[in-house]
């Protein structure tokens, strides 16, 4: 994507400069004479370089309402959906007990639960066919992120034989991201009317852009399985491969690149052939997915405990191993984590405040 928007500005600024090169010269009439005046004034410049910082605030409604809505749905009923969590017990593949995920309640640790306006990068050059008409590509970054944070702990019983007691505790995170990369041709219109002796010019235009951007989405939890200090039906419990500590990670990403208009207006500061701007701007653009449009990742995690039970023997003074188990657990964060995240149109519209600074020949 880098490589066509920087293809794509080196093509405008080649013809730019191509342009200003091959414009005609003016050349002195012979039944016309200029005053000293006329002679002396500058000539309007042909090509701005500008570069600059701002803010966008740019719509995003649809992903704001939706992680709002897995917000209130881990709060009200916890963080069941975000896991497929199993165990492979004497060969056989089944759920893991349910007192070991099972959290009463979720506790928001952190939250910035709305995507909300952030500086924004740009850069651009622009060709002056007239003293009023001018032609801009500029391109610019921005990054939008969010992220909540839960936690949870329990302690208890397994409910099957030999009834390990048991504590967990569980850390969820939710984390969003959208880099984009706006890229507009703006048509300028610049009024006569200046101020400052003609070191302030008022400006309007509008025009059109894409706007490159990759959005994502990630789960992680960390997630603790301690046995250690529960109890069993045997005066000591010996547990290897405990505590469980588990970095479960996941995520979705798509890419959009809608299509969109804009409309601005601004003045520009000038001094000589130096200019300070600062800009207004209304952006119209929203952007469509299907299902296929998403990637999922995840990264499971694999861990196996050996439970021995021991009583002991007066006889020989010792502790002797009368009941042994493995289990094997399987924990990840299924696809279906992300059905409330996955978007089928996300809005990018929104107001645009820049400001700059340039220079012009």
């Amino acid at each position: 994507m880098i490589k066509k928007i920087l293809f794509l500005f080196c093509a405008v600024l080649l013809a730019s400069v191509t342009l200003f090169y091959s414009s005609p010269q003016a050349q002195p009439s012979n039944t016309t004479k200029k005053t000293n005046s006329q002679l002396s004034a500058p000539l309007a410049p042909q090509l701005e370089f500008f570069a600059g910082v701002g803010y966008f605030h740019p719509s995003l409604k649809q992903w704001n309402d939706a992680i709002q809505k897995v917000n209130a749905e881990i709060l009200a009923n916890g963080a069941g959906n975000f896991q497929a969590f199993q165990q492979v017990k004497d060969g056989v593949v089944s759920d893991i007990e349910p007192g070991l995920v099972n959290f009463n309640t979720y506790a928001a640790q952190s939250a910035t639960s709305q995507l909300e306006a952030n500086p924004i990068n740009h850069l651009g050059i622009r060709y002056y066919f007239s003293e009023k008409i001018s032609l801009a590509l500029s391109i610019a970054y921005l990054k939008n992120e969010t992220s909540t944070s839960y936690s949870a702990a329990a302690q208890g019983t397994e409910i099957q034989w030999p009834h390990y007691g048991y504590s967990i505790s569980d850390y969820l995170t939710i984390s969003q991201e959208i880099n984009s990369y706006p890229t507009l041709l703006t048509l300028y219109y610049q009024p006569p009317a200046r101020l400052l002796g003609d070191r302030i010019h008022f400006y309007v235009g509008g025009g059109v852009g894409l706007y490159f951007s990759t959005l994502s989405t990630d789960i992680s939890r960390n997630y603790t399985m301690d046995h250690s200090k529960g109890k069993a039906n045997w005066p000591q419990v010996d547990i290897s491969g405990d505590p469980l500590v588990a970095d479960i990670l996941s995520n979705i990403r798509a890419k959009a690149n809608p299509f969109g208009y804009h409309v601005a207006a601004g003045l520009n500061m000038c001094y000589k052939n130096i200019f300070i701007n600062i800009e207004f701007g209304y952006h119209l653009a929203t952007a469509k997915f299907g299902e296929e449009d998403w990637t999922y990742f995840t990264r499971s995690f694999t861990q196996i405990k050996n439970f021995e039970g021991k009583n002991f023997n007066s006889a020989s003074g010792q502790y002797e191993t009368i009941y042994q188990e493995t289990k094997k657990y399987f924990l990840e964060i299924p696809e279906s984590a992300y059905d409330n995240l996955k978007m089928t149109k996300l809005d990018f519209s929104g107001i645009l405040i820049k400001g700059g600074i340039g220079f012009s020949f």
